[in-house]
C-alpha cells in the first residue's frame, strides 16, 4: 500500500517513469498523488526541507517569521502582527501534505501562541490571522478547542461590520 499523508492507494500501480530534464532524474509518476503535478510535488518536499531548517533558528514559538533580512536572518514579529497567522498556516499545510506528526506538533505549538488574538477588534486582519492558524488546525484535526477559538474570533471580527454601509471596516483610523 502506498501511503502519502491522507492519500492512499490499495491497488498496485505499475511504474510510469519519465525523465525530468531540469532535475536530470527519473520520476515514478504513479507515486505522485493527483491532482498534484510533479513540479508542485517536488516543491512541496523542498518546502518541507526548507521550513525544517528554519524552525531551529526561530527563538520561540511566540515569534512568527515574516521574511529574511539582507543578512539572511529571519525577521520575526509577535502574534499581534497582521502576518502572524501565515507561519502556523504553512506548518499546517506541511502537515496536510506529508501526514508527518512532526508538522502537527510544530503547527500546534505556533498556533497556540495566536490565541490571545481571538478577541482583537481593532482590525479586519484577525480574520486571516486566526483562519490560517486555528482554521487550518481545525480543518485538519477537528479539535473542538480550535472551533471555540474560531467562533470567538469570528464574533470579534463581526464587531467591525457596519450595517449602514453593508461592509466590514478594515482599520480603526
Amino acid at each position: 500500500m502506498f501511503n502519502h499523508g491522507r492519500i492512499r492507494s490499495y491497488a498496485p500501480m505499475p511504474p510510469l517513469l519519465f525523465y525530468d530534464f531540469t532535475m536530470q532524474e527519473f520520476w515514478n509518476a504513479g507515486r505522485i498523488p493527483a491532482p498534484l503535478t510533479v513540479l508542485v510535488y517536488k516543491r512541496l518536499w523542498q518546502a518541507d526541507a526548507k521550513v525544517r531548517s528554519v524552525i531551529p533558528t526561530i527563538p520561540s514559538v511566540t515569534d512568527y517569521p515574516i521574511n529574511t533580512g539582507s543578512d539572511g536572518i529571519w525577521i520575526t514579529r509577535d502574534s499581534s502582527s497582521w502576518t502572524s497567522g501565515f507561519w502556523p498556516g504553512v506548518l499546517w499545510q506541511l502537515y496536510d501534505f506529508t501526514g508527518d506528526s512532526y508538522w502537527e506538533t510544530q503547527a500546534r505549538a505556533w498556533t497556540a501562541g495566536m490565541e490571545e488574538q481571538k478577541t482583537k477588534t481593532s482590525t479586519h486582519d484577525v480574520g486571516f490571522m486566526m483562519y490560517c492558524s486555528y482554521g487550518q488546525g481545525y480543518r485538519l484535526t477537528g479539535d473542538p478547542g480550535y472551533r471555540d477559538i474560531l467562533i470567538t474570533a469570528a464574533d470579534s471580527l463581526n464587531t467591525r461590520y457596519s450595517p449602514t454601509v453593508g461592509a466590514m471596516r478594515s482599520w480603526s483610523w
